[in-house]
This record gives C-alpha cells, sequence and structure tokens, in this order.
C-alpha cells in the first residue's frame, strides 16, 4: 500500500531528507521518496498505519505541515537531475514551436510553411516520448521485474499499443 503526503515547508534536499528518515522511523514504513517539486512524499507501507501517527511523526517540531494524505498506488519515478533538466528542456522547445504555429496561422502564412512546422513538431514528440519509453525499459521495468512484479509487462505491451 502507498500513501502520497502533500507537505508545506519542504524547501530544500535537507527538508527531504527529514523527511524521509522520519517517515523511515516508523513501523511499517518500507520505503519513502520525497519530491521537492510537488511538496509530495510517497510512502510504501507493509500493512496499514494510522494517518494520524504520520501527520504526528511529520509535524513533531513545527517545520512541516501535512495538507493532505492520500491512500493509493502511486507509480513514480526519480529522475536523475540532469535528465530531468533535459527533458524539461525538450518540452520547453516543444511549447515554443507550438507556439511558433499558433503565431503562424494568426498571420495567414501559407499552409505548407505550416504543415512543415507540425510535422517537425510531431517529430520532436515522438522522438520525446522515445526518449521516456527507453528510460522506462531500461529502469522502471528492470526494477519491477527483478521484484517479481510482472503486471509491469501487461503495462509495457498496452504502452505498445498506443505508439501504434
Amino acid at each position: 500500500m502507498q500513501k502520497k503526503i502533500i507537505i508545506d515547508g519542504l524547501s530544500c534536499q535537507k527538508c527531504a531528507n527529514n523527511i524521509k528518515n522520519t517517515l523511515l522511523k516508523l513501523d511499517k514504513v518500507i520505503d519513502v521518496v520525497v519530491f521537492l517539486e510537488t511538496n509530495e512524499a510517497i510512502v510504501d507501507i507493509n500493512g496499514e498505519i494510522a494517518n494520524d501517527l504520520i501527520i504526528e511523526a511529520i509535524e513533531y517540531d513545527n517545520k512541516y505541515h501535512v495538507k493532505s494524505i492520500e491512500d493509493g498506488t502511486f507509480k513514480m519515478v526519480q529522475r536523475v537531475s540532469e535528465d530531468k533538466i533535459k527533458l524539461i528542456n525538450r518540452m520547453k522547445r516543444l511549447i515554443g514551436q507550438m507556439n511558433g504555429i499558433s503565431k503562424m496561422i494568426e498571420d495567414d502564412r501559407y499552409c505548407d510553411d505550416i504543415l512543415i512546422q507540425l510535422s517537425a513538431v510531431d517529430k520532436a514528440i515522438k522522438s520525446l516520448a522515445n526518449t521516456i519509453l527507453d528510460e522506462h525499459i531500461h529502469t522502471c521495468l528492470v526494477r519491477d521485474i527483478k521484484q517479481d512484479k510482472y503486471e509491469i509487462l501487461d503495462e509495457i505491451t498496452n504502452l505498445f499499443r498506443r505508439f501504434q
């Protein structure tokens, strides 16, 4: 079971480490991943643990405040900072290209010119998707198979179907 916790007060890697170490001390908590960008902690739990216990542990010194706790299954991956920056920069370029195409339409540019730019965006999106798929196969898929979580094979099969 997992819990997603939204936490106010996370401002640096030291804060993230504090939250992780605090939660790992709780009985039944087996793993914690903290995402500074979204102020979230994903907690893997073996069994049940009361939300009040989690809140008390996090808020013990009044540095942090729990905004919400959600139960469920949350698939997340922590990317290497450099890789994340590269992906975000590619997305920003794509957004810039799309804004440029919008401007071309506003300016009544010739259809061929717009179609050429749309084709370039289409190829850039496919390239980005392939990069993320490659990362998924080499990290998440391998990790889950090593942990005998073979349902990942159904997930990857469905992904390939979507790409057709």
